[in-house]
């Protein structure tokens, strides 16, 4: 069987600080859907859902609370893999908050 990669198992902890935006749940459905594995969402109340599921993650995330401990379980080929691409999803939001810059000195006309 060279060349054949087995199924693994991969989890992972993540405090979500904010609420995660539409942009990203987008990526993180489309992902899920692209994958030739699973990829599950967990709270620490035993809450579960199939990220590939765009109503149900939906739904799951919005009942997060800033700062929620949450497991993502990777199930399938090349898990490492997945998991990088999850992170740089949810790190978009710190980085692109992280080059906001606002003046509040700055006139507008209207």
């Amino acid at each position: 069987m060279e060349g054949k990669t087995m199924s693994e198992l991969m989890t992972t902890d993540l405090h979500i600080q904010k609420q995660l935006r539409m942009e990203q749940v987008l990526k993180i459905n489309q992902l899920a859907k692209s994958y030739s594995g699973q990829i599950y969402l967990l709270t620490n109340k035993k809450h579960i859902v199939d990220a590939s599921k765009l109503p149900s993650l939906m739904a799951f995330l919005l009942t997060l609370k800033n700062g929620q401990p949450l497991k993502i379980i990777i199930d399938g080929y090349n898990p490492a893999s997945m998991m990088q691409e999850l992170e740089e999803i949810y790190a978009i939001r710190s980085v692109r908050f992280s080059k906001q810059v606002w003046h509040p000195a700055v006139k507008v006309k209207i």
